[in-house]
């Protein structure tokens, strides 16, 4: 082939569209093999300036506790005043049934609603063991079945299976409640589908599963995709960020999402949470989208920030492959990250003073 044919194509690569359904990223420079660098992009004026607005409109503020169990101000100052008197009662009662009812006597707790009352949990007999001890009657006997080493003991081979297949959970002990609650990092779906094909079925009472929603918008927003090289986010939720804050500017470089380390080192290749979309912002620019809300997080070209450090899972994430053979370097986790302008905005808010009465 001639260099002059060669040269024909080449330019003939660069007018045409890159795909039907492409849309170019404003700021984007496109290059001979249709993937785009982005060096820089100004932060969205509007999302920093809804940063800078306070979190609730002027306004009375209401008691938390009055907020929290929908009652009014004097109701929920009553009834912490009314708590703070039990509570060396409740504390002395409840060091004494650990001493005398060991092996029955499973834990305590405040209930808040629908009416408040401090909770003795029993394994039998509740009600006629706590009238041997007390006749207030803001202290109430239940029924429990595990003491928390029981529930550990119900847990360990199901946290087993789920550390196997790297699967996000949580979870606490606390027998005085009736079920045990596990977050787990899949959909119900997903779920089924593993547990049946491990033949695991569902873990006994009192565990409970809660599952994730899976996202409503794709990891890759078609009308970019073929600008990038590759895009790579974790497979399962997210259920704890951990939150050493770290900034750095996100750059798009021949089709390689990179975050720039300057005298640091060379760049890194950046990976995200599951939650973490791109796409293409309402100004046109090439933006991470909260794959949850379908919010704009941020600008390809900005300086970020997100929590840290977060790990890159082994076998637990998508599109890692086609990224690594298409953009070679060390990855970062940048998790789910924000506009570092948006983050400076929101956290550089002053408290408004609370007004003072005259007199």
């Amino acid at each position: 082939m001639t260099s002059v044919l060669r040269a024909a194509i080449a330019a003939l690569a660069i007018t045409l569209p890159v795909a039907a359904a492409a849309v170019v990223p404003t700021g984007a420079r496109v290059d001979a093999g249709g993937f785009a660098t982005i060096l820089s992009a100004p932060p969205d004026p509007a999302a920093v300036a809804a940063a800078r607005m306070p979190a609730h409109p002027p306004g009375p503020t209401r008691h938390w506790y009055a907020a929290e169990h929908g009652i009014s101000d004097t109701e929920a100052r009553a009834r912490l005043a009314a708590q703070a008197r039990l509570q060396p009662a409740f504390i002395a009662l409840n060091a004494r049934l650990r001493r005398e009812q060991n092996g029955n006597f499973i834990g305590a707790m405040l209930r808040h609603d629908p009416d408040w009352a401090y909770v003795f949990t029993f394994k039998r007999n509740p009600a006629q063991t706590l009238a041997r001890y007390t006749r207030e009657p803001r202290f109430e006997a239940a029924l429990g079945r595990y003491s928390e080493q029981e529930r550990a003991a119900l847990i360990e081979p199901w946290e087993k299976r789920w550390t196997a297949e790297a699967i996000p959970f949580g979870y606490g002990l606390d027998a005085v409640y009736p079920t045990m609650e596990v977050e787990l990092g899949m959909t119900a779906q997903d779920w089924q589908a593993l547990s049946a094909a491990r033949g695991w079925g569902q873990p006994p009472a009192p565990i409970v599963l809660k599952f994730a929603k899976a996202p409503s918008y794709p990891a890759l927003d078609p009308r970019v995709r073929p600008f990038l090289k590759g895009f790579a986010t974790e497979s399962r939720p997210t259920l704890i960020q951990l939150t050493a804050l770290r900034m750095g500017t996100l750059k798009l470089k021949s089709g390689c999402l990179m975050i720039e380390r300057g005298a640091a080192g060379p760049d890194q290749v950046a990976v995200f949470h599951q939650e973490t979309g791109i796409g293409i912002d309402s100004a046109g620019y090439l933006a991470l989208i909260d794959r949850t809300t379908g919010e704009v997080r941020g600008r390809v070209g900005e300086k970020l920030a997100w929590g840290a450090p977060n790990a890159i899972p082994k076998n637990g994430m998508v599109g890692l492959d086609s990224l690594r053979a298409a953009c070679p370097g060390e990855l970062i986790n940048i998790g789910n990250p924000e506009s570092a302008a948006a983050f400076d905005a929101r956290n550089s808010r002053r408290p408004v003073a609370p007004a003072r009465n005259a007199g």
